[in-house]
């Protein structure tokens, strides 16, 4: 009997906590990268679409474990909600994506299996060779919501106000694009 309680007692002295939150990490990390990988070889444009959807959203979930709450409230509404939802429509009024004599074979996958492995293997070296330095002065202290609206009101305001004209522009042209001529 005592050394079926001391098992129990050395199970529950490890730190659950901090096998939780690996095991969160390791799951979110695990299904971006299967749910990426799904985007590029799926051939269903509306499953594309899905997996790239959860994809960005166990990036989501990544930004949530780098204290970045705001990057990942805009990864969500930003990426998954609007940018999933205009494929969707772009896929669904484009006519003849759902054509069954459209081709989608390719010639150049050796050609394409080649670089992709010389540049993976390029960035990997790179990756592996450079000394990231990390230094406290670069991470911000407090609430960073809070320090990204500040600058983006203060010392950002012009390239802000740029960028919010050029998507006002962009939403007018598409608005026009679509309107029927009558």
């Amino acid at each position: 009997m005592a050394m079926i309680s001391n098992f129990f007692n050395n199970i529950f002295s490890i730190p659950f906590g901090k096998i939780i939150y690996q095991a969160t990490f390791y799951l979110l990390a695990f299904q971006a990268l299967f749910s990426a990988l799904m985007v590029v070889t799926l051939r269903n444009l509306v499953h594309n679409v899905l997996f790239l959807a959860s994809t960005m959203l166990m990036v989501a979930g990544l930004f949530l474990f780098l204290d970045a709450e705001f990057l990942a409230m805009v990864q969500i509404f930003l990426y998954v909600g609007g940018i999933t939802v205009l494929f969707l429509f772009a896929i669904m009024l484009t006519s003849g994506i759902s054509d069954k004599k459209l081709v989608l074979t390719n010639k150049m996958r050796l050609p394409a299996g080649i670089l992709m492995i010389s540049l993976f293997s390029t960035v990997l070296l790179l990756v592996f060779q450079t000394k990231f330095p990390v230094t406290a002065g670069n991470l911000s202290v407090g609430d960073v919501t809070n320090s990204i609206g500040v600058s983006l009101l203060s010392k950002y305001v012009l390239p802000f106000e740029i960028v919010s004209i050029l998507l006002l522009m962009a939403l007018i042209g598409s608005i026009l694009l679509a309107k029927e001529e009558k």
